[in-house]
């Protein structure tokens, strides 16, 4: 009997957060397809109103309908491992979504009123913000002087065209 070598075993692929987010959109998309399918279907399908179709058309179509509705549960549970192990992933050392958003989260109230609380970072944030909203106020009372200059210059250039015109 023959060892196998290190080479002749193929690599599994690994399993990261990524290559499961990429399945997770494959399938939801495979999801997405099935059920543009089956609307299909269905729009194809006659209600019974008196006449009599064929057994086998309608077994066919019951069948079909049937098929995807099967391939749609598979997809559904092929999902939810994919969102397991992302989950599973992420709570290995990755932080949650609520933390990366700057101002979301229970602290955040506390952020917001007390000062002392904010980083450094936060609070150089929080300065530039302020300039930058300075700055915005100057420029916006500049171009309101422009505006209001260059209508009092077109009145009177209005009104010399005017009066030369009489």
């Amino acid at each position: 009997m023959a060892v196998p070598s290190a080479e002749s075993k193929p690599n599994p692929p690994e399993i990261n957060p990524i290559s499961l987010f990429q399945a997770g959109q494959d399938t939801v998309q495979d999801i997405i397809q099935n059920a543009v399918e089956i609307f299909q279907a269905l729009k194809l399908t006659q209600f019974p109103n008196g006449t009599n179709p064929s057994h086998r058309v309608a077994m066919e179509r019951s069948n079909k309908l049937r098929e995807l509705l099967d391939k749609i549960e598979r997809h559904f549970k092929k999902l939810r491992v994919i969102y397991n192990e992302c989950h599973k992933h992420l709570v290995d050392g990755q932080p949650s979504a609520e933390s990366l958003i700057p101002l979301c989260g229970p602290d955040s109230e506390e952020k917001e009123k007390d000062p002392n609380l904010k980083s450094l970072k936060e609070q150089a944030l929080d300065k530039r913000k302020r300039e930058l909203e300075q700055q915005l106020y100057t420029k916006n009372e500049q171009l309101e002087r422009l505006l209001t200059q260059m209508t009092e210059l077109v009145w009177n250039t209005n009104s010399v065209l005017t009066s030369t015109i009489t």
